[in-house]
């Protein structure tokens, strides 16, 4: 007889009571899998706590409130929280809306891969706030796999992910410092240590864009062409995020498990933003890029300008 997956949903909530019950009641619905959820408040002072109390007698949930730290330190804080004891981990945000069968898929395409440490994303599908269908806000979709490809475009959404037990114990040996965005850093890290990527293109939720979505692209739709051209310059030289500071965490945290290749791009990245001659290498080489060309030139312009 088959056993029933155990998942463990992680989720982070900051004032979540608006769509908080329609995300729980869809994780309560998923087919073939059994679930639970450990929550961590990250200082709500709403009705989310109320909430997620009553949803206790529908599925087991642990729950932790404490103080605000924003949303990628408490994705990674409920990984340093998170226990042993289940097949498969999966993120949530608080506000989405998943179909039945998103973690059934998810680890139907994870079961092969049980030896190794292995991440699953989808695309998603988005939709106003109250679920209606709307048009993509982001319309382009890039997607990487490999390493070092990965540490220069991590664009995998976190609310899809689902990652297996060896995975997770790789990602609980070391919590990074400096940490631009909780999943991009686990994609990089599997990466890195050699684990399985596995990209779906088919949706299986539905990903709520509105006004209080931290990564809601909502604005960028109603922008005339001069907005739109202005917004395309502020991210191209928008650097927030670093490669060398994510190369070193890598270093710190997992030097001992990658191949020679990784420790070398690790080393490389590391130390570019102090050595010239490792910026004229980065800049020369197609060793160390994406597979898209506008990202290619970003990338290059970030290394120029040593924004690393």
């Amino acid at each position: 007889m088959k056993m029933i997956p155990k998942v463990l949903v992680l989720m982070s909530v900051y004032n979540g009571e608006k769509y908080l019950a329609e995300q729980l009641e869809s994780i309560v619905c998923q087919k073939g899998v059994n679930v639970s959820l450990y929550i961590r408040d990250d200082g709500s002072d709403d009705r989310s706590e109320i909430i997620i109390r009553e949803y206790t007698e529908k599925i087991p949930i642990t729950y932790c409130r404490e103080p605000n730290i924003g949303v990628a330190k408490s994705f990674m804080r409920l990984i340093e929280l998170a226990q042993d004891g289940f097949d498969y981990y999966a993120f949530a945000d608080q506000d989405d809306y998943w179909e039945s069968d998103k973690l059934s898929v998810a680890i139907s395409k994870l079961e092969c891969k049980k030896e190794c440490p292995a991440i699953y994303y989808s695309d998603v599908e988005c939709v106003g706030a109250n679920l209606e269908k709307i048009a993509d806000p982001y319309k382009k979709h890039y997607h990487t796999e490999k390493f070092p490809d990965v540490l220069i475009l991590a664009q995998a959404p976190g609310c899809t992910m689902v990652f297996n037990h060896r995975l997770f114990s790789s990602l609980k040996k070391h919590i990074p410092i400096q940490l631009h965005m909780h999943d991009h850093w686990i994609l990089q890290v599997c990466a890195a240590i050699g684990g399985t990527i596995i990209y779906d293109a088919s949706p299986h939720m539905l990903y709520r864009q509105h006004v209080g979505n931290v990564m809601a692209g909502l604005e960028k739709m109603e922008y005339n062409p001069l907005q739109l051209f202005r917004y395309r310059i502020q991210k191209l030289f928008d650097f927030s995020y670093r490669p060398s500071a994510v190369a070193a965490e890598l270093q710190a945290g997992y030097y001992d498990l990658m191949d020679g290749r990784n420790k070398r791009a690790v080393q490389l990245l590391a130390d570019a933003p102090k050595c010239l001659q490792y910026r004229m290498y980065i800049l020369l080489t197609n060793k160390i890029t994406t597979p898209y060309w506008v990202h290619n030139v970003k990338w290059k312009l970030q290394v120029l300008l040593n924004k690393l």
